[in-house]
């Protein structure tokens, strides 16, 4: 947890200062807030925008898949259960993919016709994935999610 928080403390400063050095006089931070879900019989959290909507579960036969939406589109789902793959637009092409051991762990995807960005992580059995968001959000996105998924790959 002490490494969660070390890291969204770094993500803040990261984002004050490309802030400060991109637009001085439009100085704005991104406010945000934990989100806790049930996954697995169990309990756990997501940090994510404050404006996202969530969680919203959908059941199906082998378990459950969180929903959150944010009001600038993006919308993420976390798969708690197996047998089930979550998917995006066919208007999403892959554009890098991450290993670790062999195993693929993170995709990127872009989709060029509406200039948006997705990504799915591989966490154990489950995944998790953010969609639709544009070029300026994708690195906030990319941020929590690392810090997600980083915290969960220790555990």
């Amino acid at each position: 947890m002490a490494s969660y928080l070390k890291n969204l403390l770094v993500f803040v400063v990261l984002l004050l200062s490309s802030q400060v050095a991109i637009c001085q006089e439009d100085l704005k931070i991104d406010a945000f807030k934990v989100f806790n879900f049930k996954c697995n019989k169990g309990n756990d959290s997501i940090t994510l925008p404050d404006n996202c909507v969530g969680p919203k579960y959908d059941n199906y036969e082998e378990g459950w898949i969180i929903n959150f939406l944010s009001s600038d589109t993006v919308s993420i789902r976390i798969l708690c259960g197996g047998d089930a793959i979550l998917s995006f637009n066919k208007a999403y092409v892959i554009v890098d993919k991450i290993m670790n051991h062999g195993k693929v762990i993170s995709i990127r995807y872009y989709d060029k016709v509406n200039n948006k960005y997705a990504r799915k992580d591989y966490i154990s059995n489950s995944e998790i994935t953010y969609e639709g968001a544009t070029e300026d959000k994708k690195f906030e996105y990319n941020m929590l999610f690392d810090m997600f998924t980083e915290d969960r790959r220790k555990k």
